[in-house]
């Protein structure tokens, strides 16, 4: 039995119709109303993600070199370390600033996004508050460790005008008084 259709016309305009006319061709697709179908289809499922989430989990885990690991496994791995060695921080230093010359681009002397950024990445909370934030650590063990890669991808961001201060699991943002 076949199922029933319902008929819809929508106008595109020309970039959009050239974007269907490409995924299209590029899926194979000859029916532009199935490629429509799946579209939505697939924005049914995913709307509630936010996007700038969802941009930033496919550019990370496209490549391949990022990896989606349970939260309960980094909380016993991080117990288990007690103590960091120099070479350890001078990695995490020289990595940090790698990555803020990386984030340059799209966040730089944007504070609230790149912290938005770390927050899809389930390390910490963000809550803004007066002056500054308020990051909530889903594992207070990193706090050290997120610090030290904030203060330096900051720095690379040109956003100098903050402190980050240590209490308990949270760390705090604020803005330098002058």
């Amino acid at each position: 039995m076949r199922s029933k259709s319902k008929r819809l016309t929508v106008s595109l305009d020309l970039n959009t119709y050239k974007t269907l006319e490409t995924l299209s061709k590029e899926l194979g697709i000859q029916s532009m109303g199935e490629v429509v179908r799946r579209a939505i289809n697939f924005y049914n499922q995913y709307y509630k993600v936010e996007p700038e989430k969802l941009r930033i989990y496919i550019d990370l885990l496209t490549p391949g070199d990022h990896l989606i690991i349970d939260e309960e496994y980094m909380q016993i791995l991080w117990r288990e370390i007690n103590t960091f060695s120099d070479e350890y921080y001078g990695e995490l230093k020289r990595i940090s600033k790698e990555h803020g010359k990386y984030f340059y681009s799209r966040y730089k002397k944007d504070l609230h996004g790149l912290l938005k950024f770390f927050e899809s990445l389930n390390w910490l909370k963000v809550v803004p508050i007066e002056k500054g934030y308020v990051l909530i650590l889903n594992i207070p063990r990193m706090r050290e460790t997120i610090k030290i890669i904030l203060e330096i991808v900051m720095s690379e961001l040109e956003l100098k005008d903050y402190i980050i201060r240590e209490s308990g699991n949270k760390l705090f943002i604020e803005m330098k008084s002058f």
